[in-house]
């Protein structure tokens, strides 16, 4: 059996007067090499991580987008505006201009500039919306 010395990093082998045996499967494992795992490997597995959280975060991130709290009440005030019952086509209708002057109104009006009842984004959100329903 070889063994490596995890002070110095040399291999020594060790004769043993029986073959050892897995307890799992009772294969022979001797003739095999063991060595302490480095920790090199879980190092990269965290840089990894780490990186693939910070691409995935600008790619994700593009867009300035409000929080989905701000968003759907947003876009709930605009479809119950009317305030009349709708049919489906209606609403289906109503749904997608309100979300499409949303997503425009957003690209003058980041979240950081957004503020709830601004009269300077209520009059972008209703052109947005007369440009969508086109």
């Amino acid at each position: 059996m070889n063994i490596q010395c995890p002070a110095c990093g040399e291999n020594n082998s060790f004769p043993t007067s029986k073959p050892i045996q897995c307890q799992h499967c009772s294969k022979p494992i001797s003739g095999t090499h063991y060595d302490k795992k480095s920790g090199s490997v879980i190092k990269g597995l965290i840089v990894v991580a780490i990186g693939g959280s910070i691409v995935t975060n600008s790619y994700f991130k593009k867009d300035d987008r409000y929080s989905l709290h701000t968003e759907y009440a947003i876009v709930q005030s605009c479809i119950s505006q009317s305030q009349k019952p709708l049919d489906k086509s209606q609403f289906r209708r109503k749904i997608e201009v309100c979300v499409c002057a949303l997503s425009t109104t957003q690209k003058t009006f980041d979240s950081d500039k957004y503020e709830i009842g601004s009269s300077e984004f209520i009059a972008s959100f209703k052109q947005s919306a007369g440009t969508c329903t086109k």
